[in-house]
């Protein structure tokens, strides 16, 4: 039998067992009869390279099953290596996974922008020195710096309110006084006035009381005048008799 059947044609077959294939398809894609093809398969049963041709078959039967191809099988292996390495756990990985889905549906989102968004996250902790392990109390103290920040812009716009405020009230006292700065200089002038009259009026009293003073002086002089030119008249009538 082995001399009749190409090689090729051996080897084809024994790749297809495994992929659950059956031995009527077999037959018809290599052209060759469903007899021939089951006399390939127990020849390579009994070759130690192929003793596992039977289960690989079941595997793969299994998987189609489940909808899935062999090369699912392939990188599962490769996960499952992956995790050895790195010491996780299946559950950490499910759980992983499940979040994931949670945090993409509640946020509509894909999982690559999620994962996009976590090797910018990885990036960034690398770009600024921070360790990933860190992200979170860094991104709580940013948003604690951001609230403080917020407080301080409010309470600077308040400020601004209250100068503006000022400012308005200002400004129309301005515009009052410029409206009024006429009448207002009016009244300056006539209280200045009125100083310089109340001025005039006190020189105006000391003059007068200083002229009192010399008029009742002059009086006392006068009087004494007058008595002084009695006694004289008295002396020449007192003169005249006695010439007589």
């Amino acid at each position: 039998m082995g001399g009749k059947i190409p090689k090729n044609i051996k080897e084809k077959v024994i790749r297809q067992w495994p992929q659950g294939r059956t031995r009527e398809t077999i037959a018809k894609e290599n052209d060759i009869g469903t007899g021939i093809v089951s006399a390939i398969i127990n020849e390579a049963r009994q070759q130690k390279e192929y003793h596992d041709i039977d289960l690989l078959r079941q595997i793969s039967t299994k998987l189609k099953e489940e909808g899935l191809e062999p090369a699912h099988l392939g990188f599962a292996i490769r996960l499952k290596k992956i995790m050895e390495d790195n010491d996780i756990r299946e559950d950490q990985l499910e759980s992983l996974i499940l979040d994931f889905n949670t945090y993409c549906l509640r946020h509509n989102l894909t999982f690559d922008k999620v994962f996009e968004s976590g090797y910018e996250a990885l990036d960034l902790a690398y770009k600024f020195g921070i360790p990933a392990e860190k992200i979170p109390e860094f991104i709580i103290q940013g948003k604690k710096t951001i609230e403080e920040l917020e407080g301080q812009r409010q309470e600077l716009i308040e400020k601004k309110q209250v100068i503006q405020e000022e400012y308005d009230t200002i400004l129309a006292v301005l515009e009052k006084y410029g409206k009024e700065r006429p009448l207002i200089e009016h009244i300056k002038a006539l209280e200045r006035e009125l100083d310089e009259t109340k001025e005039s009026k006190k020189h105006c009293e000391a003059r007068c009381r200083k002229l009192v003073g010399e008029v009742l002086n002059l009086d006392t002089q006068r009087g004494q005048h007058l008595h002084e030119l009695s006694l004289c008249q008295n002396e020449l009538e007192e003169m005249r008799g006695r010439n007589q």
